[in-house]
């Protein structure tokens, strides 16, 4: 299986930061309980780009989107809503990125649809707790959190590595008590059935070879990799989300019923026509693809477009599950 790990080959990087071709610096900070580059300046124009595994800005630490003095032990990071939320919707990432990638998308949306990003252990307010390794033990670490918070009307996103760890949650979700959530949205990945299998165990490569490789996807600041303690950091938490890809083997399980959504950018080389109708046999339920504009980093540059998309499809799904009238008229008012 072969997936981007770095910043989108398009103008936007995962970050949504524009790509830069002078000098930059490294800023990173400690703090008691973690240790997170956050902050890749320009010396052309200020604007901050970074590595999709780590906080963006010092901004964010300010306006409280990542807390790195005091975090919950749940491993969800609330990003958007207000009050008592009448939906929510858990996102997950992709290789080497942590909850914070997910705060511009949880910007653009209604404020009844809160969203919960997983954060797995070894990056950003997590970045000294041990990494996991299979895919087993991303599902055991996350499930007890994502059905803690089922009390109301639950979907789930995930992009690349994430599609088949949100996939896999669905499943255990069902396997463990009984209940799917009320809908699936894929993006930016082929389906279980069909993976691609990997042209090399990424994480079994010796450094020299995956930072080439990661340089030949394209998009990743070259002064990252000039930058020991950064490249220190990162490359054992690539290694581990790696591993999980590599060592994933989807078991044979009767297929979901709830609805199922599958996107792409429709420049995405990762992900072709056939991909994302390969993700039908996966539910008995409602399917839809959809392609948007972009690379394999589309939700960044369409932020906006995927939150109308997201709330549309949550609004049709609501209605034909059975969410209550209150939360489906919330819906219709906000697409009004």
């Amino acid at each position: 299986m072969h997936l981007h790990l770095g910043a989108s080959v398009s103008r936007a990087g995962p970050c949504g930061a524009t790509a830069m071709s002078s000098r930059r610096f490294v800023k990173v900070h400690r703090t008691l309980h973690t240790e997170c580059l956050h902050e890749l300046h320009s010396a052309d124009n200020g604007r901050a780009n970074c590595w999709p595994g780590f906080s963006r800005c010092e901004d964010d630490l300010q306006r409280g989107y990542i807390n790195m003095t005091e975090h919950p032990a749940s491993c969800l990071r609330r990003h958007s809503g207000r009050g008592q939320p009448l939906v929510r919707l858990v996102c997950f990432s992709w290789c080497g990125a942590g909850a914070s990638v997910y705060r511009r998308l949880a910007a653009q949306l209604a404020d009844h649809i809160e969203l919960l990003a997983v954060q797995l252990p070894g990056r950003e307010d997590v970045y000294r707790r041990s990494r996991l390794h299979r895919m087993n033990d991303v599902i055991d670490y996350v499930l007890p959190d994502v059905l803690r918070a089922f009390d109301r009307p639950l979907y789930l996103f995930g992009h690349s590595m994430g599609a088949f760890v949100a996939h896999e949650l669905a499943l255990a979700m069902r396997e463990r008590s009984g209940r799917e959530p009320d809908g699936l949205m894929v993006s930016g990945s082929p389906s279980p059935v069909r993976q691609r299998p990997a042209t090399l165990p990424w994480h079994l490569a010796d450094d020299e070879t995956l930072i080439a490789h990661l340089r030949g996807l394209g998009g990743t600041p070259e002064a990252l990799f000039s930058e020991s303690d950064m490249m220190n950091m990162l490359l054992p938490l690539l290694r581990a989300d790696y591993e999980v890809l590599d060592t994933y083997e989807p078991r044979v399980q009767a297929p979901l019923s709830c609805p199922l959504s599958a996107c792409a950018g429709h420049q995405d080389a990762e992900t072709r026509g056939h991909d994302l109708s390969a993700w039908r046999p996966c539910t008995t339920g409602a399917f839809e693809s959809h392609w948007f504009v972009g690379g394999h980093f589309y939700l960044d540059a369409e932020a906006g477009v995927l939150a109308q998309r997201l709330q549309e499809w949550i609004a049709a799904t609501g209605f034909a599950r059975g969410m209550t009238p209150a939360a489906c008229e919330v819906n219709r008012r906000t697409l009004a």
